[in-house]
């Protein structure tokens, strides 16, 4: 009886919308901001594109392509990040030519609607002599032939609260038996190949792949402790790890900063959607494997999000003292409520939501390991965010700090570095850059 009442209540609420759509045509005409830093950049200059306004939806998304591209042309992009609702998008130097900035929102509801674009050229030897450093941001919107279909937006709106709400609680166990006891042929593991970090299998796309299509993604791709350059006996490894949906080009910057006299980077590349347990075990076995083979005496982890949980969690399995070192950049320690409403609500329930529900088994597992010798630790957190549907409390938009200072993380840390930066921003700022290096040269 309380199912139907509650159908009932979702199917009106739904119908009331659908009536304030059809009645208010600009309901749907979402004003949003976007404009690149300059009209006019030089060959092979970096571009900045400046956003505004963007609802903070996991697949929002900024790209750059030639002008009068068709709308379904992806060009080069980045994901703006869940919760993130303003911000600069940094691009590659382009050739000469006319392109257009495009802003994509809410994309996995619209598509490829255009919600703002703004244009601009490159030039030989040519840029704009001043930089717009105040980064105001043109006013744009969806036009009017490009606004979603009514229809279209009441339909999603009524899958969003009656399909996924009254959707019934899947059993974990069911979910994620083929899941948890995956067997991987360690013929698809890539060990030390030397890759450039703008390969395509580090972009964007991969880590979404690997989060919402983690067997897929294991079967076409596999897993990877990759080299960005042949393996030298002189320079410290540092082995950098992504988070959930992450992928290894988030990376760029803070790779760009390490010394290269004294460091050789290398990157984990896996598939987020599997469970951590499994994940952090088989980041052991290619650990083990490297070892045998380079022999290395030190090796520093720097891991982003849910990264430094399955970095953690492998602290745990490995039996040799070679890791040095454990950076953590905005992990959530205490686990995340959007993994809680996915596993209690969601039709397709990612596996590794399952460890990341607060005070799941996972989490609680974490720094219990009685009489384990842990090398030195320290605690990276960002705090600009705003309030959330998923972020109950102060965020730095997309994890709470109440989960990236769980105290028994802070109890481990030598120390604990606060900056002034959102959940994937943090992986952009100097001082971040110039704080780790400090720590990687003490140790």
């Amino acid at each position: 009886m309380k199912i139907s009442l509650l159908r009932n209540l979702l199917v009106w609420l739904a119908a009331y919308f659908a009536a304030v759509l059809l009645i208010c045509p600009t309901a749907l005409a979402k004003t949003y901001k976007i404009k690149t830093s300059k009209d006019v950049y030089a060959v092979g200059e970096t571009i900045a594109v400046n956003f505004s306004g963007a609802p903070g939806f996991w697949r929002d998304w900024i790209s750059i392509v030639p002008k009068g591209s068709p709308a379904d042309d992806s060009g080069d992009y980045n994901y703006t990040g869940s919760g993130v609702h303003q911000g600069t998008m940094i691009f590659n130097g382009k050739s000469p030519g006319d392109y257009e900035a495009r802003a994509y929102f809410d994309y996995g509801s619209l598509g490829y609607v255009i919600s703002a674009r703004y244009s601009f050229k490159v030039a030989p030897g040519k840029s704009s002599a001043v930089e717009d450093d105040s980064q105001q941001l043109l006013e744009t919107g969806l036009a009017e032939e490009a606004r979603v279909p009514r229809s279209k937006a009441f339909m999603y709106f009524l899958k969003t609260l009656v399909v996924q709400s009254v959707a019934p609680k899947r059993n974990p166990e069911l979910d994620s038996a083929e899941i948890q006891d995956y067997k991987f042929s360690m013929e698809g593991y890539h060990l030390g190949e030397v890759v450039s970090l703008d390969a395509d299998r580090f972009d964007a796309q991969s880590g979404h792949k690997a989060l919402w299509s983690p067997i897929q993604f294991l079967s076409e791709e596999g897993l990877g402790i990759f080299f960005l350059e042949p393996y030298s006996p002189q320079k410290i490894p540092v082995l950098f790890i992504h988070g959930a949906g992450g992928y290894p080009q988030e990376w760029q910057y803070l790779i760009d900063k390490l010394d290269k006299d004294k460091y050789q980077a290398w990157v984990f590349q896996y598939s987020s959607g599997m469970r951590l347990n499994w994940t952090a075990e088989m980041l052991d076995m290619g650990l083990k494997s490297l070892w045998v083979n380079y022999s290395f005496q030190k090796l520093c982890i720097v891991a982003h999000s849910m990264g430094g949980l399955v970095a953690r969690k492998f602290l745990d399995v490995y039996q040799d003292d070679y890791v040095k070192l454990l950076i953590t950049i905005s992990t959530p320690w205490g686990g995340h409520n959007a993994a809680k409403t996915g596993v209690t609500r969601a039709r397709e329930i990612i596996p590794s939501w399952y460890d990341m529900v607060p005070e799941s088994h996972f989490l609680r597992s974490l720094f219990k390991t009685a009489g384990k010798q842990q090398p030195p630790y320290f605690l990276f957190f960002g705090y600009k965010g705003k309030y959330g549907i998923f972020t109950d409390g102060n965020s730095d938009g997309s994890v709470t700090l109440e989960s990236m200072l769980d105290p028994q993380a802070q109890k481990e840390a030598v120390k604990v570095y606060g900056f002034n930066a959102d959940h994937t921003g943090i992986l952009a700022k100097p001082e971040v850059a110039s704080t780790l290096n400090e720590i990687i040269g003490s140790y």
